[in-house]
């Protein structure tokens, strides 16, 4: 069966935004589904999550299809140019420009990748002259992504089944204000009533949406972000050095966003290190950093303890979380979508049986996650004294901390990425026009 795959961020683009679906498309081949990738060209990714080598990963019976994308240079010189201005200091003119982009960004709806959509549909076109497609599956954000896949499902009349990573109409971040809010709760609205099949990734975003939305229930099932332990365990025989010095190595592997601010853990961690000075910590974060919170360590005094990778490639990334840390961190804000969102790298913080400090504001999905694993090491984003005791209870009874995760095994055996593909494959079989697959 030929599945046609809408995704936005696709290889060589890398990072989270590609994790999930990269997964899927790999495992698809040998699950009886051809996957046809339509994404975007190339040219219009921005600089920093460049990863080609996830692009040899795939079998030969994968196509991708990359699409031009109408003003997509400018929208990669204005995303790089973002990335190299994040220390835009806080002058009043520095606010009020950063303001009128958010504004404008605000009113272009589903998002500001919408000038993908006219000549992605000619490129789908073509596909669909060449190729019999029994199922359009497509991931977002961004969700003109689903809005894509959602008007070629209607021209085409081919199934459709979507996966929502995030949440669009209920999430700040992505749904735009007035009226954009509203014209995109229109195109979620309509996108949603096309499909035969809608992906959440945990039980707490279905209910959100099912509570919206409620003619969605009857279709709507959960495949969880997860890991894939192959990667984790080929990584690990690859250690030579361990951890010799006696250092605690406390790494966040993710891209730091002006919200995403580290900046009460690193409190935390200077007050622990002057209570604890017979444990001596040291803090990683691997992937893009704003500079203003490059700047916050230098004015903390940490420069000594905390150390920026900025962005590595998938493979130095996996190195890093398996063989060279001790603790991994989760930093989770609900403006983000942090209350119904738990992020893929905390199943491969715990798969590489590695204890893990979840910052989680309000205490969201991730925490009850955590919790129903019989770990309490999640703590409210902004509360220093519990991430302190926290710290303190990993580093000072590490064995036992090392022991709860290594007694997860079979609790965290869904999650493998084998497994979830297989359940996707399910239902994209399920959905499909050409049931002789």
């Amino acid at each position: 069966m030929n599945a046609l795959v809408v995704a936005y961020y696709f290889p060589p683009f890398g990072g989270g935004g590609s994790e999930r679906i990269h997964h899927f498309v790999k495992n698809m081949p040998e699950l009886g589904i051809v996957p046809l990738v339509l994404t975007v060209d190339e040219s219009c990714y921005e600089d920093i999550y460049h990863d080609p080598g996830l692009l040899n990963e795939y079998a030969t019976s994968v196509s991708i299809f990359r699409s031009p994308m109408i003003f997509g240079r400018l929208l990669k010189q204005q995303k790089n140019q973002s990335y190299a201005t994040t220390s835009i200091k806080s002058g009043n003119v520095s606010k009020k420009l950063r303001n009128f982009k958010k504004f404008v960004k605000s009113l272009i709806v589903p998002d500001e990748h919408v000038f993908w959509i006219p000549p992605a549909l000619k490129v789908i076109r073509n596909i669909l002259k060449n190729y019999a497609v029994g199922v359009i599956f497509s991931t977002a954000p961004p969700f003109s992504a689903h809005f894509l896949a959602a008007l070629a499902s209607t021209v085409y009349n081919i199934p459709l089944v979507l996966d929502y990573r995030d949440l669009w109409g209920e999430n700040p971040q992505m749904a735009g204000k007035g009226l954009g809010r509203q014209v995109n709760k229109f195109l979620e609205r309509y996108s949603l009533k096309k499909a035969s099949q809608i992906i959440f990734t945990n039980h707490s975003a279905a209910e959100v949406m099912a509570a919206r939305h409620p003619f969605i229930s009857a279709k709507s099932v959960v495949i969880e972000n997860g890991f894939d332990s192959k990667s984790i365990l080929e990584m690990k025989h690859k250690c030579t050095d361990g951890n010799n010095q006696g250092v605690f190595r406390i790494n966040y592997l993710g891209s730091l966003t002006r919200q995403r601010t580290p900046g009460t853990f690193l409190s935390a961690v200077k007050n622990f290190v002057e209570l604890y000075p017979e444990y001596p910590v040291k803090v990683g974060f691997i992937g893009f950093a704003p500079a203003e919170h490059r700047q916050l360590v230098s004015d903390m005094g940490m420069d000594t303890i905390v150390q920026f990778y900025g962005s590595v490639s998938k493979e130095k990334a996996l190195d890093i979380m398996c063989n060279h840390s001790d603790i991994l961190l989760v930093l989770q804000r609900s403006g983000e979508g942090g209350a119904t969102a738990i992020p893929g790298k905390l199943y491969e913080y715990l798969a590489a049986g590695i204890p893990v400090i979840c910052l989680d504001e309000g205490l969201g999905v991730s925490s009850d996650f955590l919790r129903g694993l019989s770990l309490n090491t999640f703590v409210d984003y902004f509360d220093e004294e519990g991430i302190l005791n926290v710290l303190t209870d990993i580093t000072t009874n590490y064995a036992a901390a090392k022991d709860r995760i290594s007694k997860l095994h079979d609790h965290l055996s869904p999650y493998e990425r084998k497994n979830l593909s297989h359940r996707l494959a399910a239902l994209l079989h399920g959905v499909s026009t050409d049931k002789k697959s």
